[in-house]
């Protein structure tokens, strides 16, 4: 972005926005849209880690070791993107539309298909 914006030069920005909803905001937004309970419970992450360090545990959970690391309580300081989004007019997208349509394409993917020449 320093070769865009000259102010940002030797400055990091993150692409994160700040009306993002936590993991258990997403999980309700997208059990919404699919017509399903959301979860209210959770597995530690310690014991997640543990976990998918047995042989075929990633596979059966649908879920890889290292995609725990995306998983974070803190909050970021998005003051730099911020500040690049007004200096330059950009506009985030709607968020809990984006999970909608992530929602409904996942969920279409998932649906048998009939066979070929059925019918």
């Amino acid at each position: 972005m320093a070769a865009v914006d000259p102010q940002l030069a030797g400055q990091e920005v993150l692409a994160l926005d700040v009306a993002t909803s936590n993991l258990r905001g997403m999980l309700e937004q997208l059990a919404t849209v699919l017509g399903v309970s959301a979860p209210r419970r959770h597995v530690p992450l310690p014991l997640l880690r543990w976990l998918l360090k047995i042989p075929g545990a990633p596979g059966l959970l649908h879920s890889e070791p290292e995609s725990l690391d995306f998983n974070q309580t803190m909050r970021f300081d998005t003051a730099a993107t911020q500040a690049l989004a007004r200096r330059h007019q950009l506009v985030w997208p709607e968020i809990t539309q984006a999970l909608q349509a992530t929602a409904h394409y996942l969920a279409a993917q998932q649906r048998p298909r009939g066979r070929a020449g059925a019918g």
